[in-house]
């Protein structure tokens, strides 16, 4: 069988591209960042798409020739600079579907989201009903699936927020919400279902809601992945909704840049209604017994790694967040005083070799280059280019203070000797940059 799979380096698509190979399928996987795609799965055939800009039928019709099926496991939270929530989920995957029909695809399986309902009212939402709506009044097999929090070795998007919040040592902040239920599920049940539908003689025309066993909400989560990890229960606080308005803010200012984050309003909103099912039909349709989460994680013991990766989720975007600060403010910072930094025994003494306008021309520009710099650490995808040039200023700096200012390094303050930590944390931020 040759499937068709869109956002294949996805959380979900990449899991699913693995269990079709596994299973002796040919998969062409369809996403953005085919680097990344053929990093994480090298197993199957590759071939660009956009989803923000591809809403011609005939273009999805083209790269789907030759498919017996469709899965879609395309999807974005929330918009961005870089994605548009109705784009993505709206009118480039009704093309999709239409392109699947015209290129002769028998089935398709379209992976939607427990909660993309009427009575939920975000654009993450309103967008998935289109695209779910649409596919169920065509004249072809199809299935729609919509699972509640997905839970897999590997974490991102809510699963990675969970891991995070497990992560933290001791206190573990939430939000006061008593709707906050899930009915977690585990990857390989997810994977295993999409496997099974994809048979010729499976049930088709259905939307199944694809749920674990057990109810649980959210402090429950964080224990069992807590649990997991090997770190004894924690301490939960139950913050009200309104002291933690001002992070999810942030939070979406920084998503909307570029940091990859599920703590967004998105995901609140989201919450709001429960996020259960019943477990019975998905288990039926496909002839799977679901198991709950603990169990499933079980099977597969967490690392060292993944311990490291908990512990440090938080701290990691905390610093991303700092050295951005650090590189704006102190370029702002050295604008506004300019008249005082051109008095500095460093700015004396180039004042000295290229003359006063040189020097301020100098100190304007390398305040502009910090702000730029600390701009660029905020919206970049891949940190170490923006971590590598600040680096390199960096040194930059400390190489030029000591030709002009040598007893600099002497200054009871250590204005050179704190660069150097600075140096260490963004070295460590880039090594922690690569995405999935």
């Amino acid at each position: 069988m040759k499937v068709g799979l869109i956002g294949a380096h996805g959380f979900i698509g990449s899991h699913v591209a693995r269990r079709f190979v596994r299973a002796g399928h040919e998969v062409t996987g369809f996403g953005r960042d085919l680097d990344l795609g053929r990093r994480l799965v090298p197993t199957v055939e590759w071939r660009p798409c956009d989803l923000n800009t591809d809403t011609d039928p005939q273009i999805w019709a083209d790269r789907l020739e030759g498919c017996d099926v469709l899965v879609n496991c395309a999807g974005v939270l929330q918009k961005t600079s870089r994605d548009d929530p109705a784009a993505i989920h709206g009118a480039a995957t009704c093309a999709l579907f239409d392109g699947a029909l015209k290129a002769g695809v028998r089935r398709i399986i379209h992976v939607s989201a427990l909660g993309a309902d009427d009575d939920v009212d975000t654009e993450y939402s309103r967008s998935k009903r289109v695209a779910d709506k649409y596919l169920a009044e065509l004249d072809t097999d199809w299935i729609i699936l919509k699972p509640s929090l997905v839970v897999a070795r590997e974490c991102y998007g809510g699963t990675a927020m969970v891991r995070m919040l497990a992560g933290l040592p001791g206190l573990v902040v939430i939000p006061e919400q008593a709707n906050i239920v899930f009915q977690p599920v585990a990857m390989d049940d997810l994977t295993d279902g999409i496997l099974r539908l994809s048979d010729a003689n499976a049930p088709s025309r259905l939307t199944l809601a694809v749920t674990g066993p057990a109810i649980q909400d959210l402090a429950d989560i964080v224990q069992t992945i807590r649990a997991w990890l090997g770190f004894g229960p924690a301490r939960i606080l139950a913050v009200p909704g309104w002291a933690m308005r001002p992070a999810i803010l942030a939070a979406d200012l920084l998503g909307y840049l570029g940091v990859e984050t599920a703590l967004r309003s998105t995901s609140f909103k989201q919450t709001e209604k429960p996020n259960t099912a019943n477990h019975v039909p998905f288990e039926e349709a496909t002839r799977l017994k679901v198991q709950p989460i603990g169990t499933a994680l079980a099977h597969d013991p967490a690392s060292r790694a993944d311990r490291r990766d908990a512990r440090l989720a938080a701290p990691l975007i905390a610093l991303r967040v700092l050295l951005a600060f650090f590189w704006i403010a102190t370029g702002i910072v050295t604008l506004a005083g300019i008249t005082h930094a051109a008095q500095a025994d460093a700015a004396l003494a180039l004042t000295a070799l290229v003359g006063s306008t040189a020097t301020l021309a100098a100190i304007i520009a390398t305040s502009c280059l910090d702000v730029m710099l600390g701009v660029w650490l905020i919206t970049a995808r891949d940190l170490w280019r923006p971590c590598a040039a600040q680096i390199l200023l960096s040194l930059g700096y400390i190489g030029g203070l000591t030709l002009l200012a040598p007893d600099m390094w002497a200054d009871p303050l250590g204005p050179l000797l704190k660069v150097l930590p600075i140096i260490g944390a963004t070295l460590v931020l880039a090594a922690s940059g690569a995405r999935r």
